[in-house]
């Protein structure tokens, strides 16, 4: 080979070792580069706390080696502080970070951010808010409307930072519940989705009103708004059982049963009784009663009878009787809880069970 071409030959072999050397170590060193942290997920505080000085718990950041917290408000930054991991009490892989700066929290809103860190630099921030203060007013579920039981599960959704709720619950006469729950006893220990009691306490009357609110730490957050039912089940009771001997079956016809009369504005409401077909002898006797009644003595009970006149609607087979107001204020009937009692007995005996109806006020 001559010499000029041996040393053209000589060079491009060095050329080529030089540009494959140096590929293999770009490559090498790319492998070796370090990415920055991921996100961190910010767990708490969150919602609403009641402590001076919170702590801060997150989920690693995968990569980081440490992590930078700051604290703000409207005001400004109140905690600006880096945590090694093994200061986050996360330097194993799995475990969870927490950090409690020694600074103290007025009453307010805060936001908190962190971000991860390691020799590529820091990571993306994440952010998260938080209320220090008393618990917001819940939102109530139910009982709402006519319900049919005495003894309702009271329902309403759960707010932050609770730790116990106070149920009321009251009639126009005055409060009939007022109990203090802890965040357990009413199912929400998390203080998530929703809450629910049921206190013993069977109600007698008929409409209600509750309410609820939240208490922590710094005290009682503000009374939910007031939501009302109506307990049917007070409805139910038989002031007289029913009798049908004597061959006159009557049948009550108007009010319906638990009917609420509507006596305002000198409005009158007529009271109204049939029979099965069948001719009954009068005179017939009407009843009013109060709440409680004393059969036995007669006492809260009015009584009239009425014979038969077509002109007034008192027939042999059955009648109308007109009430008004101060008709029925004039009896001098009580009821502790809203609830009357009426019923109509023919010459014979025979009557049908007692019937109860309320006054519009």
């Amino acid at each position: 080979m001559k010499p000029i071409r041996h040393a053209f030959f000589m060079l491009m072999a060095g050329l080529c070792l030089s540009a494959t050397v140096s590929n293999t170590a770009d490559a090498a060193e790319d492998a070796l580069a370090v990415a920055v942290p991921g996100l961190p997920v910010l767990l708490s505080p969150s919602g609403t706390i009641s402590a001076p000085k919170p702590t801060y718990k997150w989920q690693q950041a995968v990569g980081s080696t440490s992590y930078k917290l700051v604290v703000s408000n409207a005001a400004g930054i109140l905690v600006n502080q880096s945590y090694t991991a093994s200061q986050a009490h996360c330097a194993n892989e799995g475990e969870l970070c927490t950090v409690t700066p020694a600074t103290t929290l007025e009453i307010g809103k805060y936001t908190w951010k962190l971000k991860g860190k390691n020799t590529a630099g820091y990571g993306p921030q994440a952010s998260k808010s938080f209320r220090r203060g008393v618990p917001d007013a819940p939102a109530l579920l139910s009982p709402a409307g006519d319900i049919s039981t005495a003894t309702p599960a009271y329902k309403w959704k759960a707010v932050s930072g609770a730790g116990q709720y106070n149920l009321n619950v009251r009639t126009s006469t005055g409060v009939v519940i007022d109990k203090w729950y802890a965040i357990a006893q009413a199912g929400c220990p998390s203080n998530t989705g929703s809450c629910s009691v049921t206190p013993t306490t069977g109600l007698t009357a008929i409409a209600h009103e509750w309410k609820v609110r939240a208490k922590n730490a710094l005290g009682n957050g503000p009374w939910s708004a007031v939501k009302s039912f109506n307990n049917m089940a007070a409805c139910d009771i038989v002031l007289i059982s029913d009798e049908t001997s004597g061959g006159c079956n009557v049948r009550l016809v108007e009010p319906a049963a638990c009917e609420e009369i509507d006596l305002t504005n000198g409005k009158e409401y007529v009271f109204g009784w049939t029979t099965d077909g069948s001719y009954c002898e009068t005179p017939w006797t009407f009843y009013i009663a109060g709440n409680p009644a004393n059969l036995a003595t007669g006492e809260n009970i009015y009584w009239k009878q009425f014979s038969t006149d077509i002109s007034i609607g008192i027939s042999h087979t059955g009648g109308l009787v007109r009430l008004s107001a101060a008709s029925l204020e004039s009896l001098g009937l009580t009821s502790d809880n809203g609830i009357y009692h009426w019923l109509v007995i023919s010459w014979y005996g025979s009557h049908p069970a007692s019937r109860t109806f309320r006054v519009k006020k």
